[in-house]
């Protein structure tokens, strides 16, 4: 069974307004940073320069996992040894339209990354 009592949790705040990274402060453990330009892939960026781990998983602001996840993404990958660990984006139901196209956009493009004649690319 995976252990995840090693992770290492690093939150960067991108210009949130909700005090998150106040809360996320109050946690032991936890450190906080800071990207000024607003753009989630520079705060994921600026997660990565700092990360002292040999994995790295990306969870957003938005995102609701399902209970276990982080076990199920450990075990993953120390089972499969896979170099990218890539999941589904899901939203709950009843999903807007344009929500629901984006969701259906993400995993069709997903899907065609992992097709097995793209796998050694």
């Amino acid at each position: 069974m995976a252990d995840v009592d090693d992770c290492e949790v690093l939150v960067v705040e991108n210009g949130s307004t909700d005090g998150s990274h106040d809360v996320a402060r109050s946690f032991p453990g936890i450190q906080v940073l800071r990207e000024p330009v607003r753009d989630p892939y520079l705060a994921r960026n600026r997660g990565v320069l700092d990360s002292k781990g040999e994995y790295i998983l990306f969870l957003d602001a938005d995102c609701s996992p399902q209970s276990g996840w982080l076990i199920a993404m450990r075990s993953s990958v120390d089972i499969f040894k896979p170099d990218i660990l890539l999941g589904d984006l899901m939203y709950p139901e009843p999903t807007p339209t344009l929500l629901s196209v984006y969701r259906d956009y993400y995993n069709t493009k997903t899907g065609w990354l992992l097709r097995e004649d793209l796998r050694p690319c």
